[in-house]
């Protein structure tokens, strides 16, 4: 990654750690709660003194872990609305995450734009994206959108 300023992170969701399932995600999403739960955990190597700040983009991502979700993928995105003191982010769902919910973007393109960002890291929280990086994964979510439409 540049020097450039993130664009937005990936939020890797899985079952071990918090009793979370895409079920609950699904729940919470339709009831448009903010997901005040999810913490920053380590941000990635490439801007390991940056956390997220308010405004930026978080792409949510569900794979499979210990407990093999079987729908893994994106399921949606969202902007950070706030910073706790105590710690932590507030995560404000936003579209097309409604959508994605019920049919998370899964294929090979976004396999491995997932694999290129968490660079052999499995076990971290939150990876910052490029700005190109991001750029392709709205591609690949507006043609996802589009082909079920």
């Amino acid at each position: 990654m540049s020097n450039q300023a993130n664009a937005a992170w990936l939020y890797q969701m899985t079952a071990s750690n918090w009793p979370w399932s895409p079920e609950i995600y699904r729940q919470e999403v339709w009831e448009g709660k903010n997901t005040e739960r999810w913490h920053t955990g380590t941000p990635d190597s490439r801007e390991i003194s940056k956390a997220p700040a308010e405004g930026e983009i978080v792409i949510f991502f569900f794979c499979k872990g210990k407990h093999r979700i079987r729908d893994i993928g994106i399921y949606g995105w969202g902007v950070v609305s706030d910073l706790p003191k105590r710690g932590g982010i507030i995560i404000r769902p936003s579209a097309p995450s409604d959508y994605l919910k019920m049919s998370p973007l899964w294929n090979n393109d976004i396999n491995r734009m997932i694999d290129k960002i968490r660079e052999n890291f499995y076990e971290r929280t939150m990876w910052a994206i490029s700005y190109e990086e991001l750029q392709e994964i709205r591609v690949m979510v507006r043609r996802h959108i589009g082909a079920h439409i």
